[in-house]
């Protein structure tokens, strides 16, 4: 039988005077959800605690991942409709479902889902933004770093008509799943992130560490974090011969095909992205 454990945290970090992130787990549903708000006061929290109670709801009672985000998402575009304070409010989300012994991740915008598999870190997904396509045209992780658009996303729930990507396979024992706001992940780079998620620490061990991390780098944003342990006594306790790799969406032929498609709903992401830069 497969033992599951995790941990999730989330903090408002040392800028922000509010929390707009909110997040879920169940060890009874396999289910995992981050959503990151956008919208500022009275916006953004909302649009994420909608997202999350949907999908929270609909995925055990039987609905996939793609779908509970399509429905987040008109949930969120309804109440901003009859809610004036809410208008123009959005969010990103990651979330992750166990099957048996498959997994599956979804998500829009640029929160992620890292995974730690035999002392090697994959990013299984691929952010929803402007840098992402940049990246892909040859600037480097650096750059990225310090670009000025480095949090311009075009997609995101609330605005727009967003288009999830999932990706499924199988889990196998040892595994450990990371998923983040853009606001663990704006502040460690991949190799900090790894040096922490491949320790001996338990899963409420890690989450803390990142996100002492994250507050010790800026802490500019919202930190969330989730980590999610597969049969956690099968991990290699060794840090010999660690390695990072880029997920196979990033060497997807198509994906330097979708930022032009992309481009064409910029004018109706260009609200979200505002709130996504200012806060």
């Amino acid at each position: 039988m497969t033992t599951i454990e995790f941990d999730a945290k989330t903090h408002p970090g040392r800028v922000r005077d509010h929390n707009e992130d909110n997040i879920y787990g169940g060890a009874d549903t396999n289910l995992w959800v981050v959503a990151d708000g956008m919208g500022g006061h009275a916006c953004g929290e909302v649009a994420s605690e909608i997202v999350v109670r949907e999908i929270s709801q609909l995925v055990p009672s039987g609905r996939n991942l793609v779908d509970a985000i399509e429905l987040s998402h008109t949930a969120v575009t309804n109440e901003a409709a009859v809610n004036t304070r809410a208008k123009g409010m959005g969010a990103t989300v990651v979330t992750m479902q166990l099957q048996g012994k498959d997994y599956h991740i979804a998500w829009v915008g640029d929160s992620r889902c890292y995974r730690l598999r035999k002392n090697r870190l994959e990013l299984l997904t691929r952010d929803h933004s402007y840098l992402e396509w940049l990246k892909d045209n040859g600037i480097t992780v650096e750059e990225a770093r310090r670009h000025p658009k480095r949090n311009v996303i075009t997609q995101s729930i609330g605005v727009g008509e967003p288009n999830p990507d999932m990706v499924s396979g199988e889990h196998a024992p040892g595994d450990r799943y990371l998923l983040c706001s853009d606001g663990l992940n704006d502040e460690l780079t991949d190799e900090e992130i790894f040096d922490l998620l491949r320790g001996p620490d338990k899963s409420p061990v890690v989450t803390e560490k990142l996100v002492k991390a994250a507050l010790d780098s800026g802490g500019r944003d919202n930190i969330s974090v989730i980590v999610v342990d597969i049969d956690p006594k099968s991990r290699p306790t060794s840090m010999l011969s660690p390695s990072i790799m880029l997920t196979s969406l990033a060497n997807n032929p198509n994906a330097k095909k979708w930022l032009p498609v992309a481009c064409g709903i910029l004018g109706a992401v260009v609200a979200a992205v505002i709130l996504k830069l200012l806060g």
